[in-house]
């Protein structure tokens, strides 16, 4: 039976890097939604029609668009997966149990990288010159605008754990040095397996 992980990762965090590593170590096909719904509208396919018409009168996609492409992403392969950028919210997990129990994939781990203080790594992050024009520009706005994003994400992704008691979490917790550093996330990554 196939088997599919998810990924979640604090802010800051590469869920391309993190992503790549689990896949290597786990060999697992990335199954990145942002990456299928780019692809469905450049081939502008049947979906990718619909992505197209939704985006340009500058609205979200549905929760059922993006099912849709997962169900048909979900039967174009036949590898085990790891699944990122999605799901969001306790919503969309409960809609993602669904499929994958009536396409017979296990959903075998949940994966979450998380900061060992959110504060710390947003400090640190604001020193970059290039980060620091920016605090500079829309001040403490800003600080408290990425405070209220870092803690609604953590709370979404609690949430689904405490729905999502059957899976095994495999949290990670990651100072701000130890984000730049991948040989380290991968040594974390393999003693977890």
């Amino acid at each position: 039976m196939r088997e599919i992980d998810i990924l979640f990762v604090d802010w800051g965090f590469s869920k391309n890097d993190i992503s790549k590593i689990i896949s290597e170590t786990k060999n697992l096909q990335i199954f990145n939604i942002r990456n299928i719904i780019r692809k469905e509208s450049q081939d502008k396919s049947e979906i990718g029609n619909e992505i197209l018409k939704i985006i340009s009168n500058g609205e979200l996609l549905n929760n059922k668009l993006i099912e849709k492409l997962i169900n048909k992403n979900l039967r174009e392969s036949n590898e085990n997966l790891l699944l990122i950028f999605y799901p969001n919210v306790v919503e969309q997990f409960h809609e993602l149990q669904r499929i994958i129990v009536k396409e017979k994939i296990v959903l075998n781990k949940i994966w979450y990288f998380r900061h060992s203080d959110y504060l710390e790594f947003m400090k640190h992050h604001f020193e970059f010159p290039i980060n620091k024009k920016y605090l500079d520009k829309f001040g403490n706005k800003l600080a408290e605008e990425w405070i209220t994003m870092f803690q609604k994400r953590r709370e979404n992704i609690n949430i689904i754990k405490s729905v999502a008691t059957s899976v095994e979490w495999m949290e990670i917790e990651l100072d701000y040095l130890s984000l730049f550093n991948s040989e380290y996330i991968n040594k974390r990554i393999k003693k977890r397996i």
